[in-house]
Parts: C-alpha cells; structure tokens; sequence
C-alpha cells in the first residue's frame, strides 16, 4: 500500500500549488498542476527578474550598471551561501537575460573576480545532465535550504508523463506514486527547517513594490549603453 506520508504528500502538492483539493492516488492531477506552475516559469521574465534588469538599466552609464550589476552578484553569492537555489536561480536568470547580456560596455567594466564569481554560479545552476551540479549541490547541502523548485516541478512532470498509471496486469502503478511522493516529501523536508531571517519591511517593500521597466522602455535602454 502507498505509505500515508507520501499519499499526504501527493495530495498536498495539489492543494498548495492550486488551492484545490485532489486525491492521493490522483498523479494525472498533480502533473496538470505542476505543469501550470511550470507554464508560468517559461514566461520571458519573472517579476523578480525584470526587476533585476530594471535595477541595472537605470544606471545612465556604463559604469553605473557595472557597480549595480556587481551588487547582485554579490546577493547572489549570499544566496548561494545561505542554499536559497530558487531565488538563486531567479538571479541569474536576471542578470543573464537578453537586454543585459548585450551591454557589451558595461560588462567589460566588471571586476575580475566578480566575473569569475558570477560564472562558477552560471555552472552551478547549469541544467547540463539535467542539472547535474546543481543536484550535487543539493544534496550535500545543510539545512536550511530552499530547493530550485523549477527541477522538482520538472521532475514531477517526467515522472507523470514517462510512466502509466496502471501497470500491465491492471494494478494501480504505485511505484510511480511513491516516486512522486518521494521528491514532495524531501520539499517538505526543507520546509520543516526555514531560515530564520527576520523580515526587513523596507527590503520586503522594494521587491513586492518596485516599478519594472516595460518590454520597450527596456529596450530602448538597452541600446543606449
């Protein structure tokens, strides 16, 4: 039988994820929910990485953007210590985007050592042999941790779609469900032991309130340096 634990799991992920209630044994559910979340993932830029491209775009010249783009990667380092890889990843995907990534100018004014940096974080989080390193990683990492949540919706979608639900004799496949279930419990796991970082207002409000800069206006300041 399906261990409670993992059918609580397979259940929760549902009703977290979309506020909606969903059987146990029900993975064609989980998938279609996870597979939502991962829609909204591949949109062309998250808020928290439009912000990070606003941010650097501000600066008038090269060397403004430089220093602001050196600041992230420095909370960029911090997160990496502190095992945050989801907002890690949100980062890099930021700093990695299309307007910065052709500030030519600008990235030629970085500091070395901030370069290097930056690109030993651009390794880690490769998705090379389906996020490899970063798998490593997580695996060796010490609590508290917050996992790169992109890998574990991934891995929930591969798993529904590479597997029938029902085995060739007829029976329930609850080595598929006890395979979800493992990867929702190690989530839980991480969420059992949080960071105790006490909230800053002033840091909350410039992340949920800042102005992003539109796709055009974006795009007209990524031409001027």
């Amino acid at each position: 039988m399906l261990q409670s634990a993992q059918r609580v799991a397979v259940a929760g992920v549902c009703e977290r994820l979309q506020g909606q209630q969903a059987h146990a044994s029900d993975p064609q559910t989980v998938a279609r929910l996870v597979s939502l979340e991962g829609c909204r993932a591949r949109l062309p830029l998250r808020k928290d990485e439009r912000l990070v491209v606003t941010r650097v775009l501000m600066g008038k010249k090269p060397s403004a953007r430089a220093k602001m783009l050196e600041k992230f990667i420095d909370v960029a380092l911090n997160l990496r210590r502190r095992n945050n890889f989801n907002t890690l990843q949100s980062l890099i995907s930021g700093l990695t985007s299309t307007p910065l990534s052709r500030l030519k100018q600008t990235q030629a004014l970085l500091n070395p050592e901030s370069a290097a940096s930056f690109a030993n974080l651009e390794i880690l989080m490769s998705s090379e042999r389906t996020f490899a390193r970063y798998r490593h990683a997580l695996a060796i990492a010490d609590f508290p941790c917050i996992p790169y949540l992109g890998v574990v919706f991934r891995d929930l979608i591969y798993i529904e779609e590479g597997n029938k639900d029902l085995l060739p004799d007829g029976n329930v496949n609850f080595g598929k469900l006890l395979t979800m279930g493992d990867i929702i419990l190690t989530v839980q796991g991480f969420q059992a032991k949080p960071h105790s970082v006490p909230k800053d207002p002033g840091v909350l409000s410039f992340i949920l309130d800042s102005t992003v800069l539109s796709n055009e206006v974006r795009h007209n300041a990524m031409l001027g340096v």
